[in-house]
């Protein structure tokens, strides 16, 4: 789901497989885009085809993970509500494909095309804010939110392409999805590692996922680190109002699914955090806007990748949960751990022992 949009000439470098001109614009892509008139639109939506949200010029944000580049009037960028992809731009030109040398572009706001060029615009509404009625949930109530919503968002997936799944190894993140398809009753097909090394040039997520020439839809786990409360750094963020040290939790542990993990690529981090934040709103809002903009993984080529955890309501919920499931999901896994057992308990038995295999 590549695109790059400039008023000037544009080189067709990888991962641009194809270059069009639209009005006074040049339009870089890569592969996998469907035009339809002066829009070209790549992804998928929830509960409706993305091709008939189209053809309805109905571009309000939804879930789900596209983008829709609308020429007709003027070129304007719509995308679901969690966008998935990162953007930058400069007077010149707006991407997704990352360039150092322009301006980034963060989740609350968007670029438009005004008075020959591009210029940032924010969003109307605040999409994070600390909610005056805050109230925590515990481990039951955020996995049963947590179900409803992958098992909503599994059956309204309206696509006629074939779900492929990759092979992660044991993943806890991937093996959710997995189980709510399983829940679902929705077929798949297992397939192991095939990439190419300009895929894996694009950013350490297209190292991970199969990539090949058939349309296809790819489930993924990507995102369920970062907006499941298992990123050690944003947890102890949300634990600093309640003076809780992440390494003096691990250390009551001599085993468990995220120490080694933890200790290898977080312990120092997260020292040099403790205590950050004394009031829950201020780290509720910092987390939250580290984290939408922890952009991971969008569409390449012919590979749509499915990613339920980019779903910004649904991670602000997560951030929501009351200390005792943020220290069970951040150490343990646990929350993702009953979602599994919950959709296909037979999926519990083909978890790795240790996150990413880094033992303790």
């Amino acid at each position: 789901m590549f695109f790059k949009i400039s008023n000037k000439t544009i080189n067709c470098n990888f991962p641009f497989s194809q270059i069009k001109r639209v009005n006074d614009l040049h339009v870089a892509l890569d592969k996998g885009w469907v035009q339809h008139g002066d829009i070209f639109y790549k992804g998928y939506c929830i509960d409706q085809q993305l091709e008939q949200k189209v053809r309805d010029r109905d571009f309000s944000e939804q879930s789900g993970n596209y983008v829709i580049l609308d020429f007709t009037d003027k070129c304007e960028v719509h995308h679901d509500d969690s966008r998935s992809f990162p953007m930058c731009h400069n007077d010149d030109t707006v991407t997704n494909h990352k360039d150092t040398a322009m301006t980034d572009v963060w989740f609350d706001g968007t670029v438009q095309y005004q008075d020959g060029k591009w210029q940032f615009v924010h969003r109307p509404d605040k999409v994070i804010e600390h909610p005056a009625d805050y109230t925590h949930l515990n481990k039951t109530q955020l996995v049963d939110r947590y179900c409803d919503y992958l098992i909503k968002c599994c059956n309204g997936l309206k696509t006629d392409l074939p779900f492929f799944c990759a092979d992660s190894n044991g993943g806890v993140d991937s093996m959710v999805v997995k189980s709510v398809f399983d829940y679902c009753g929705k077929d798949y097909k297992m397939v192991v590692g095939n990439n190419s090394e300009q895929m894996k040039s694009l950013g350490w997520g297209y190292k991970l996922i199969f990539v090949t020439d058939t349309p296809h839809i790819q489930l993924t786990g990507f995102c369920g680190d970062e907006l499941l409360l298992r990123n050690p750094l944003y947890v102890q963020w949300l634990l600093d109002p309640y003076n809780i040290d992440l390494a003096n939790e691990f250390d009551k542990y001599d085993y468990s699914f995220m120490k080694g993990f933890y200790n290898k690529n977080y312990r120092d981090k997260c020292k040099k955090h403790v205590g950050k934040f004394s009031k829950s709103d201020k780290a509720y809002e910092h987390t939250a806007n580290v984290a939408v903009n922890d952009f991971q993984m969008w569409h390449a080529g012919e590979t749509i990748t499915f990613t339920p955890f980019r779903n910004i309501n649904m991670a602000l919920e997560c951030f929501r949960a009351d200390p005792d499931t943020m220290l069970d999901q951040v150490i343990h896994a646990g929350v993702s751990k009953e979602i599994i057992k919950r959709l296909n308990p037979k999926n519990t038995a083909l978890i790795s022992k240790y996150k990413n295999d880094v033992p303790c």
